[in-house]
């Protein structure tokens, strides 16, 4: 066997190593939200234009009573948690969004998890969003 045929020429390896150079940006930029957040504070994580201040990372219990309505705060701003306290209105002014109280009637009297981090994909309630921030 010749040295030639065990060994890569000098282009293949430009080549192979351009390659992983791509993928590595293409992950960087594209790749889990996870990734791309890793180390940025809460209050930085998020532009208020487009997604709500992570009020914490975890949800809140809560006793519902069966008929009443709860009103679950959607911008983070509430120091209510995980309820809301009108502080949207003054936080719509400020940075231009357009948050609103989100309204919940309680089915029957029961403990549920309510979602503080504001990132959920199932509101009002937790579904585990705070674990990847």
């Amino acid at each position: 066997m010749s040295n030639q045929s065990s060994t890569l020429d000098s282009k293949t390896l430009l080549v192979a190593a351009g390659a992983i150079v791509g993928i590595a940006v293409l992950y960087k930029l594209f790749g889990p939200k996870k990734s791309r957040s890793k180390g940025v504070k809460d209050e930085a994580a998020y532009s208020l234009k487009t997604r709500a201040k992570v009020a914490k990372k975890e949800p809140a219990a809560v006793d519902v009573e069966k008929g009443k309505t709860y009103y679950w705060c959607t911008c983070g701003l509430s120091k209510n948690q995980p309820f809301c306290d009108g502080s949207h209105k003054e936080g719509n002014k400020v940075n231009g969004t357009d948050f609103k109280s989100m309204p919940y009637v309680a089915e029957k009297t029961e403990t549920l998890w309510f979602c503080q981090c504001k990132q959920t994909k199932t509101p009002p309630f937790c579904d585990g969003a705070h674990d990847s921030l």
